[in-house]
């Protein structure tokens, strides 16, 4: 059994202030700074020099007084001042607050419940006293203190942290240390293009109550590092993750801890290079608690990650390895850590490097601190020092922590934080404001992108600002946390219009507690609010807020001038609506009043108050409609199940759909129960004491479930309830299970009541069809014995109460199919062999031998869907009698030849140019290459998985063409090495056809001038071209070329149903004076009514013991198997789509198997027992 401990930590203080900047922690801090004691680090003058690395500039060290210490971990002080003496320098005094990083409890068990639970620290962030731009993170646990101080005075960072051989602490600035250990990250899904929005930050409306939650694991060789201690483990990861934390803080990103693992023994994770460890903890951890993942690691080097791994539904995508260190030559490297592990998930977060080309709107870098991703221009070095994103730490001007990951970076992860759906908020408590609480609630109109927001002190510094917003007529929220004094609220709407009451019931309120601060919704373009908060206010007329006997914002009551009120966004004086009626207001709008006002959609109808407006496409009955959206004067008639038409829901004529009776043939799915137990059995019966209803997170789905143990027969299962199955061709029940504990060998059943006895169905066997602790989905058909009293039963067959299985979402769904079927009804049923035809009542079918033209046919026996093309001398292919593609034979004309002397074939001139005959050279024009695919790639080289010599019909010329899909440099193809200096002009001509395409979407033609490919030609599906049409296409180019010039075709698209297949490419170049016109021609050269269909491949059972079953949709197939060390380990062909491999050689273990076919390849891994 592997070994591994997962930490449990249970925290009970609601002092997390995680999410806020550290800056304004402190700056928020209302309470009085706790002064540790001077004698904690004092100067030590005694340690040799000589166990310092001379990379090291200007270091401190310090003895740490233990005792002291002792002290700040017991105190319940939560804002401190921690001193730094110096002798050749000011003492550096840090503002710190203490900050919680990890969910506030989970518990996480390894087989038999057991809990790991180590000492915690405590954890600060903060800033130099003095210094609102700097940035400190510190740490403080039994024996150490750890942390980093960064700020735009130094070039680099500030390092705290125990010397490795001794007690000693060393602060040390970090910049050359960082140089020399070097590294580089590899991208996983690099050159993303960014929108202005991300970039500018226009998508992070919600992004301050989002959390990410962080999963990290450990590997062996830090648990051994560390003495093989998880109290010293501990220390150094939530150390680590504290200054991580910090500088997503800074960003105003929240995140947490949600787990630590840790590997106390031997793990799966030994490759020497970052990408290997990459796909070694992929493979391994198929799932994790956290929103994304990290694997940290003394071996290999760099680090690895996707970019944007959040909501993916490949776990994969959302993890990532850093390779780390934990000193440097006697000295701790905390900075260097951090850096490695912030930039990888700073790649989850959705940002590339700051030297890649993807930046300010135009595809550009940010900085050029490395050899620039992409092929711009190098924008050189960063005057104030690189960001987390950046390889600046690799040159002078170094990475300055301070500095965070730069507006840009920034910005764009804000943005897919806020866009983050499956994101939600960190458990536990939130800030904690001393001074004045205060709430902003504003519910916007039906344009909600209109409204935006600011708050100022009395300097007029925006201090909170929000919007634009998605989601119509929604309520949003802000909670500020203000000091005393005076603030001015400002709300604005981009059209003018206000957010009440043309488009809806919009207001905004300002309140602190019950008291209001300042309302409104009625206005033009902004609206302004000034008001003054408290901690200990007196009521008076002019303090901003209603307070006292004030009906209003220091106004009414017996004291104060009377208040207005026809634009304060709530009903009050002698109002008759919301800012309406009355003496002094405008009417309110009503449906009677003959114009279209309040929020009417038509003149008095429409709306949440009036009558709907009656219409043929509002998608309700209204007016004089007899149905939804027709009959009437005025809209189409009605469909009925009765007008031999077939139109409406129906699926045929007069049946099928949700109001006819269905189709003869129609196989009808009736949902016999759906039980997930979140409110009860669900009609379920309890066996025995063995069996019983479960809440938690070992629950597949949702928070309850059924858990079963033991082996004590009845007493170890639960029963549906009756169900009546006798009318029905068949039954599926699905499930999701979880199981714990269960030693391999013992199993649980899934039973069968028939009406008189129970059967079992199937058997679920530990080792065999599961292993412990993963959900698993599973599906049973049962096709006979189907009783009008039938019952399913679970069962367990286990050891002990310890053996548990948790059995969730059960979903029973019964079939039936509708007969009646007749020669007429237009589909194939009964008894027939074809649609209308065939079997002992129908006429015969059409068949492609019978000598007369029927069915489909086009002429006899010939043509349609089913029988081979007639011979015809324009239909593209060679068939019938003809000697080559419609031509030769009685009676299509000669074949073209090279010799002929005329042009004819697929010559480009007379006798000269296409695949067969030799290139043309006629006055200015030379043909460079003809490329076909028939015979292999001609030439041209594949950009990876994603790009395919494809052969089939859909191939634009012949059989064969090279098919892209997806989009990046493995979406790609590339030409031959060309000189092309002789050259003037270029003309590339190329038939193209494209399936599964999305409007909007494209791809590319490119050309690579010895340096850099540059894109010449785009092609956009819906706007150039369509799905399933073949397209002849001349892209021409003009200038001077180069003697190592290429060419590259490139999907663009959005994944891998996106499908380009590129062919008859023919690249002739041209000299003197009379050269191409135009840039760009498409013509269309047919339309095809087929669809491209991809292969599929399916391997079970999976995990696999001896036989490996197999089903594939193209045969003949090459099937290869390697181990995960990439060796080879069978080879051979198979021509049945259905089979079996024998596997039990094998060694247990997971492998790749890999499918290659006359039109795709495959791959699909499995696991061997």
């Amino acid at each position: 059994m592997k070994h591994l401990l997962f930490f449990v930590f249970l925290f009970q203080s609601l002092f997390l202030y995680a999410q806020n900047r550290p800056v304004d922690l402190v700056k928020m801090n209302r309470n009085s700074w706790t002064e540790l004691s001077y004698d904690l680090l004092t100067l030590n003058t005694t340690t040799r020099n000589s166990e310092i690395p001379v990379e090291c500039k200007n270091p401190v060290l310090f003895h740490l007084n233990k005792n002291i210490l002792q002290e700040v971990l017991r105190s319940s002080e939560k804002s401190i001042k921690l001193t730094l003496p110096s002798e050749n320098r000011n003492d550096i005094i840090l503002n710190l607050i203490e900050v919680n990083i990890q969910e506030n409890a989970f518990v996480m068990v390894e087989p038999g419940y057991k809990k790991v639970n180590v000492t915690q620290g405590r954890h600060y962030r903060g800033i130099i006293e003095g210094d609102e731009s700097s940035l400190a993170a510190i740490s403080i646990f039994d024996n150490e203190i750890m942390g980093f101080i960064s700020s735009p005075k130094l070039t680099g960072n500030l390092v705290l942290g125990k010397m490795e051989t001794s007690d000693t602490h060393i602060l040390y600035e970090d910049e050359d240390i960082m140089e020399k250990l070097h590294f580089t990250c590899g991208v996983a899904d690099e050159n993303q293009n960014y929108t202005a929005e991300e970039l500018k930050g226009q998508k992070t409306e919600d992004r301050t109550v989002k959390c990410t939650r962080l999963y990290i694991e450990v590997d062996y060789d830090i648990y051994t590092g560390k003495g093989s201690s998880l109290t010293a483990v501990n220390n150094f990861v939530t150390g680590i993750f504290n200054q991580v934390g910090a500088l997503y803080a800074n960003e105003n990103l929240t995140t947490t801890l949600s787990e630590i693992v840790v590997w106390t023994q031997a793990s799966p994770y030994n490759s020497t290079t970052s990408i290997g460890m990459f796909n070694a903890f992929t493979a391994h951890r198929q799932g994790f608690n956290g929103d994304l993942a990290q694997l940290i690691s003394y071996k290999a080097s760099g680090g690895v990650a996707y970019v944007n791994g959040f909501c993916r539904s490949n776990p994969d995508l959302s993890m990532s390895f850093a390779s780390i260190h934990s000193t440097y030559s006697n000295v701790p490297a905390y900075s260097w850590t951090v850096e490695v592990c912030a930039h990888e998930f700073g790649h989850l977060f959705g940002s590339q490097h700051t030297h890649a080309c993807a930046w300010n709107g135009n595809n550009t870098a940010i900085d050029g601190c490395y050899t620039t991703e992409g092929g711009c221009a190098n924008p050189g070095l960063p005057s104030g020092g690189g960001t987390v994103m950046s390889y600046c730490h690799l040159t002078s001007v170094g990475i300055n922590f301070s500095n965070g990951f730069g507006l840009q970076p920034g910005n764009v992860m804000r943005s897919r934080v806020s866009t983050a759906s499956c994101l939600g908020n960190c458990e536990g408590g939130g800030n904690q404001c001393t001074s004045n609480e205060v709430r902003l609630t504003i519910k916007v109109d039906s344009y909600p992108h209109e409204t935006t927001w600011n708050l100022k002190n009395s300097s007029n510094v925006v201090i909170y600002s929000g919007g634009p917003y998605t989601g119509a007529n929604t309520i949003k929220t802000e909670d500020f946390c203000l000091e005393n004094g005076c603030y001015t609220f400002a709300i604005f709407d981009s059209y003018g219009d206000g957010i009440c009451c043309t488009y809806g019931q919009g207001y905004y309120n300002v309140k602190k507690g019950d008291v209001v601060l300042g309302s409104g919704g009625q206005f033009t373009s902004s609206h302004v609010q000034t008001f003054c908060v408290s901690t200990n206010p007196t009521p008076t007329c002019t303090d901003g807020v209603q307070n006292g006997q004030e009906t209003g914002i220091d106004c009414g009551g017996p004291t104060c001038p009377p208040c207005a009120s026809c634009t304060d966004g709530i009903r009050n004086g002698q109002e008759t609506g919301v800012d309406c009626g009355g003496p002094i207001c405008p009417a309110c709008a009503t449906c009677s009043d003959g114009i279209q006002n309040g929020q009417e959609t038509g003149v008095d109808c429409g709306g949440p108050t009036c009558p709907p407006c009656a219409s043929c496409t509002d998608g309700i009955r209204n007016g004089q409609e007899t149905g939804v959206d027709c009959g009437g004067p005025i809209c189409p008639a009605c469909a009925t199940c009765s007008d031999g038409i077939q139109n409406g829901l129906e699926t045929g004529v007069d049946c099928g759909g949700p109001n006819c009776p269905p189709c003869n043939g129609t196989v009808v799915e009736t949902n016999l129960g759906g039980y997930y137990f979140e409110t009860g059995w669900d009609g379920w019966t309890k066996g025995g004491s063995y069996a019983s209803r479960y809440s938690g997170s070992l629950s597949p789905e949702g928070q309850f479930s059924i858990r079963i143990s033991f082996n004590q027969q009845v007493s170890s299962s639960f029963s549906s309830p009756n169900l009546n199955l006798a009318t029905l061709d068949s039954v599926k029940i699905q499930f999701l299970f979880f199981t714990q504990s269960v030693e391999t060998g013992e199993r649980f059943e899934l039973q069968y009541f028939n009406g008189s006895l129970w059967i079992t169905l199937a058997s679920y066997i530990s080792g065999t069809h599961f292993v412990n602790n993963t959900d698993y989905s599973r599906t049973f058909k049962l096709s006979s014995n189907l009783v009008n009293n039938a019952k399913f039963r679970f069962m367990a067959f286990g050891s002990d109460s310890y053996d548990r299985i948790y059995i969730d979402a059960v979903q029973i769904r019964g079939f039936d199919t509708v007969s009646g079927a007749t020669c007429t009804d237009g589909i194939q049923n009964g008894q027939e062999t074809g649609v209308d035809c065939g079997g002992p009542t129908c006429p015969a079918c059409p068949t492609c031998n019978d000598g007369i033209q029927n069915g489909q046919e086009t002429g006899v026996d010939c043509g349609g869907p089913n029988c081979p093309a007639c011979p015809t001398c324009n239909d593209g292919i060679q068939n019938g009698q003809e000697t080559g593609v419609d031509c030769g034979g009685p009676v299509c004309p000669a074949c073209p030849t090279c010799n002929d002397g005329i042009q004819n074939g697929q010559e480009t001139g007379i006798d000269c140019g296409g695949p067969i005959c030799q290139p043309c050279n006629i006055g200015n024009q030379t043909q460079i290459g003809g490329y076909y695919f028939e015979s292999g790639w001609d030439g041209w080289l594949d950009g990876g998985t994603h790009c395919f010599r494809y052969g089939g019909s859909f191939s634009p010329e012949g059989t064969y063409s090279i098919r892209m899909r997806s989009n990046g440099a493995e979406s790609a193809t590339t030409s031959p090495v060309y000189n092309l200096t002789t050259f003037q002009a270029i003309a590339v001509e190329f038939r193209f056809k494209a399936s599964g395409m999305e409007n909007g979407k494209s791809f590319v033609l490119q050309y690579f001038n010895g340096s850099a490919y540059t894109t010449v030609a785009t092609f956009t599906a819906g706007a150039e071209f369509a799905n399933n049409i073949t397209y002849l296409t001349t892209v021409n180019l003009s200038g001077s070329f180069a003697s190592n010039g290429r060419f590259r075709f490139m999907n663009q698209a959005t994944d891998n149903t996106d499908y380009i297949f590129i062919d008859a490419i023919v690249i002739t170049g041209f000299t003197g004076s009379s050269l191409l016109e135009g840039v760009k021609f498409i013509d269309v050269l047919h339309a095809d009514h087929e669809t491209f269909e991809e292969v599929d491949l399916i391997v079970y059972p999976n995990p696999v013991d001896n036989e490996l079953q197999y089903n594939i949709t193209d045969v003949p197939a090459r099937i290869k198997i390697y181990d995960t060390k990439g060796k080879l380990i069978s080879d051979r062909w198979v021509y049945d789509p259905n089979g079996k491999i024998d596997v039990s050689d094998l060694n247990s273990g997971m492998f790749l198997i890999i499918a290659e076919t006359p039109n795709d390849v495959i791959n699909k891994k499995f696991i061997k027992n």
